[in-house]
């Protein structure tokens, strides 16, 4: 019950989002942004309340109501929209508990900043709406720490596809970490992945996009075919702060090499996602958990952290940070 309350409060949280990004670009008249927002969460009331209305173990029906303080010219429906969101976030929603996954994090799960850490940042700012039935793909997933957390938080079926270790091997993790039915381990390619098209609602990568999607057109060739109509893409990675942008190999060649191309700007990854009709919304940011993250690698003995402690004070905090990036696909109804 509480994950559905949390899910729709997340899906209010982002269209308001949007409805504030458009009141900013001033591109449309208010009452129409207006009409449009609340169609928006409308349809998401209907597909709520038909998932969790009337069921015998226990029920919820959620429902938009008026403020009582409406603002001047809007008639109250911003407001109103407002009202919902701050009863679900006070009352009701329940952002992850990192703590929650202390016992699976280590320096064997870990492959580099605390992936948990930046995963959780995701979902507090964009839960994602899903039922047991969906399927997500964890693209690039490592020892799969973060393929537990997305069954875990989100009751999915997981994908849990990574390059780099065996799907042998993370099929073992999975068992004994008792959600080996709920997760598939896969070993392919992020450039020949063999799945359905339209097959998953939610794509999620930490910390492993940048080394295969840094391209122009991989998101719309490669990854948005497999994606549902209405699916969304959490993405965490790391990257070069805005005012850096451009600058990778003269600003981090010393500590990254040949690799450094690959950390790109906020801007740069917005850019890239590309202009697809498919997609309703795309969201970079600067993400908040940048030093945590990197606190709980650094003071972890993998051989690897102890290269990074080198560089973290003149080239890593400086320069760089992590990425966030949400897109969001519409939904396409009547079909």
């Amino acid at each position: 019950m509480k994950r559905a309350i949390r899910s729709f409060g997340g899906y209010a949280d982002a269209q308001l989002r949007r409805l504030q990004n458009a009141i900013a670009r001033d591109t449309l008249p208010q009452s129409e942004r207006e009409q449009h927002i609340l169609k928006s969460v409308k349809n998401a009331l209907d597909d709520f309340n038909r998932r969790y209305a009337g069921r015998e173990t226990g029920s919820i029906r959620n429902y938009i109501d008026r403020s009582d303080n409406p603002a001047p010219d809007s008639g109250g429906l911003y407001d109103g929209v407002l009202c919902a969101r701050k009863h679900l976030s006070n009352r009701e929603r329940v952002c992850m508990d990192i703590r929650n996954y202390q016992a699976y994090i280590s320096a064997e799960t870990m492959m580099g900043p605390n992936s948990v850490r930046i995963l959780a940042e995701l979902f507090d700012r964009y839960p994602l709406r899903l039922a047991p039935e969906d399927l997500v793909l964890d693209l690039g997933c490592g020892t799969g720490l973060t393929s537990l957390v997305i069954a875990k938080e989100t009751g999915a079926r997981v994908y849990a596809n990574d390059l780099w270790i065996s799907a042998e091997e993370n099929g073992k993790r999975f068992a004994r970490w008792g959600v080996g039915d709920q997760i598939t381990p896969v070993c392919e390619d992020a450039n020949d992945l063999h799945f359905e098209k339209k097959q998953f609602r939610a794509l999620v990568s930490i910390d492993a996009y940048h080394y295969f999607a840094g391209s122009s057109g991989f998101f719309e060739e490669k990854l948005l075919p497999l994606l549902k109509d209405g699916g969304a893409v959490l993405v965490g990675i790391p990257g070069l702060k805005e005012e850096y942008a451009g600058r990778a190999r003269e600003l981090l060649s010393d500590w990254l090499g040949e690799d450094a191309y690959m950390f790109k700007s906020p801007g740069d990854w917005s850019a890239l996602i590309g202009g697809s009709n498919r997609i309703d919304s795309v969201e970079t940011w600067e993400m908040d958990c940048f030093r945590e993250a990197w606190d709980d690698w650094l003071e972890s003995d993998h051989k690897f952290a102890l290269g990074d402690r080198k560089f973290y004070e003149t080239v890593i905090q400086p320069y760089t940070c992590f990425v966030g990036i949400s897109v969001t696909l519409k939904e396409i109804y009547g079909r």
